[in-house]
């Protein structure tokens, strides 16, 4: 598969692949990642900058999905 190709989809080494037959055709998808909730993710990573609403990290989750998605 084209390096373009795998870089335009988000496909990297390790990454699964759903495959759907259509007649003749053959398609080949990403399976995407799963979206980890706010709660999911308190404590990965140390917040230098203070408290972050929840509310607020939801909308960052929400922009950051929208824009993986459509790119």
């Amino acid at each position: 598969m084209p390096a373009e190709v795998r870089h335009k989809l988000g496909i990297m080494a390790g990454s699964k692949l759903e495959l759907e037959i259509h007649g003749n055709d053959i398609i080949l998808k990403p399976v995407l990642k799963r979206a980890y909730s706010p709660e999911e993710c308190m404590g990965l990573v140390k917040n230098i900058a203070g408290p972050v609403p929840v509310e607020r990290i939801n909308e960052l989750l929400e922009d950051a999905l929208v824009k993986d998605y459509k790119s």
